[in-house]
């Protein structure tokens, strides 16, 4: 073979050998490394062309469109697959109790907003700021929920921890135990965008941690959450007080449950009379979040309880500000005053 034949040769293979390496990722080689690509993570999305449809029906469903597309955020991909697999188990479930079947478009927007928001963190996180910490990082969601995420190695022809880096995205459900969480892995990590960064996770991941049945089956507003925890004062018509904070009792440990009866109305357990139905409250919000209304939730609650003072809604801190108050004629008789913050908790 003449020289010229033997370098004609070396230049195709190495023509050959880049475009397979090309096919390898398909999410990350809109730009070369290192380059932040010219669009924000919403227009990404769309540039993808496949994969991604039912994605962005909720997210234009949710109105998480103007997050992803003006916010600074790094989002943990979930692909058509997940969402599908989520929605496949749900109607499964709902055939075994005789209902029928659903689509996406037949559930509450904010019941897809919460599911979302638990993959959309803040700020932008490559990689490698993860990898920093063994034990991964904490990270709050735009839905104000905690999660963690940890830079791992996975496996490779049977070697242990000898095939590439990933990262593990895990769902926290309000607890420090790992065995607690539900994780899941990335696929494709580091896709820097202009106003953040997206990593794509595995297409085994299933849509929403294991909590899709729960949220899609019940009504959701902005508001309407599990795992509220409560502080306030109850101040008695005689002078006295009773403070108390999340960890009073066994059932305020557990958090409080807000639950949405309309777009802009929700339930709540009233004070620290948890299970108590007598003070059971119903809080109406208006579209700036402030509290136009509290009172009796169902026809056994105290029929004079009513909004006392100031209360809205703290959209930064995700915590209700509550100023209430009823009357009793058992002693001491009198007018009840309760003010309360209640705050999703995040730990």
């Amino acid at each position: 073979m003449n020289t010229a034949k033997y370098y004609c040769i070396l230049c195709l293979l190495s023509v050959l050998m880049g475009m397979s390496c090309k096919k390898d990722n398909t999410y990350r080689n809109d730009a070369p490394e290192g380059n932040t690509l010219p669009y924000n993570v919403y227009e990404y999305l769309q540039k993808q062309g496949r994969g991604f449809d039912s994605l962005l029906f909720i997210i234009n469903r949710s109105g998480l469109r103007d997050t992803l597309a003006s916010q600074n955020v790094t989002f943990f991909i979930p692909s058509d697959a997940s969402i599908s697999s989520a929605l496949i188990n749900y109607n499964s479930r709902r055939s075994g109790q005789g209902l029928g079947p659903v689509a996406l478009k037949d559930i509450d927007s904010s019941s897809l907003r919460q599911l979302l928001a638990y993959y959309i963190a803040r700020g932008s996180w490559m990689a490698d700021a993860i990898a920093v910490n063994r034990d991964g990082i904490y990270l709050r969601t735009v839905g104000d929920r905690t999660v963690n995420v940890a830079q791992q190695t996975t496996n490779a022809e049977g070697v242990d921890k000898g095939g590439s880096q990933v990262l593990k995205y895990s769902f926290t459900y309000s607890s420090k135990w790992e065995e607690d969480w539900s994780s899941s892995r990335t696929s494709t990590t580091d896709i820097r965008l202009s106003n953040g960064v997206v990593h794509v996770l595995e297409p085994g991941h299933i849509f929403g941690f294991g909590t899709f049945h729960i949220r899609a089956a019940e009504r959701q507003n902005y508001w309407s959450d599990y795992y509220y925890y409560s502080s306030g004062t109850l101040y008695l018509p005689n002078a006295t007080t009773r403070p108390w904070g999340p960890l009073a009792t066994a059932a305020l440990r557990n958090g409080k449950r807000v639950t949405a009866i309309s777009a802009n109305e929700v339930l709540m357990d009233g004070g620290d009379f948890i299970g108590n139905a007598l003070y059971k409250i119903k809080i109406t919000l208006d579209s700036r979040d402030s509290v136009t209304a509290i009172g009796p939730a169902t026809a056994q609650a105290n029929a004079t309880l009513q909004k006392h003072g100031p209360s809205y809604f703290d959209r930064d801190r995700f915590t209700l500000h509550l100023d209430y108050q009823y009357d009793q004629t058992s002693s001491p008789a009198g007018r009840y005053i309760i003010i309360e913050e209640v705050k999703l908790n995040k730990n």
